[in-house]
């Protein structure tokens, strides 16, 4: 048990970025700078996420499966936004050169789907109604 009579708790305005003078301004400013940083740091967050779903598709040649001499990837990524989803496509797209291919991640009660088709098969694949 503590005797709160006797501990000293001592903080200063200065210690939490108060000022005397100008307070009102000085807490726009601050609150700007967070909302700032927090916006920043969110979009850090989104870039190791894209980096690791990108990272469990590193040995990707082992899930490719040929159908009609067709190379096919279907596979479920861990991603949070369409853009997330489409930077991870795009890297696997570079990889398997050519094939169609159909990526799901779950977000929420939702779920995200996309499919790509390498430029040689366009003629012969339709991304858009793969997807359907």
């Amino acid at each position: 048990m503590y005797n709160l009579s006797t501990m000293s708790f001592k903080s200063s305005d200065s210690e939490y970025g108060i000022s005397g003078e100008g307070k009102a301004g000085g807490a726009q400013e601050r609150v700007e700078k967070l909302l700032s940083r927090q916006k920043f740091l969110e979009k850090e967050v989104e870039r190791f996420k894209i980096k690791i779903a990108a990272q469990s598709t590193e040995n990707i040649e082992n899930e490719v499966q040929s159908i009609n001499n067709v190379r096919v990837l279907s596979k479920k990524v861990s991603v949070q936004t369409p853009a997330a989803l489409r930077e991870v496509a795009d890297q696997v797209k570079s990889k398997i050169k050519s094939g169609v291919i159909v990526l799901g991640s779950p977000v929420d009660k939702k779920v995200l789907l996309i499919a790509v088709v390498t430029e040689d098969l366009i003629g012969t694949y339709h991304a858009g109604n793969i997807v359907k």
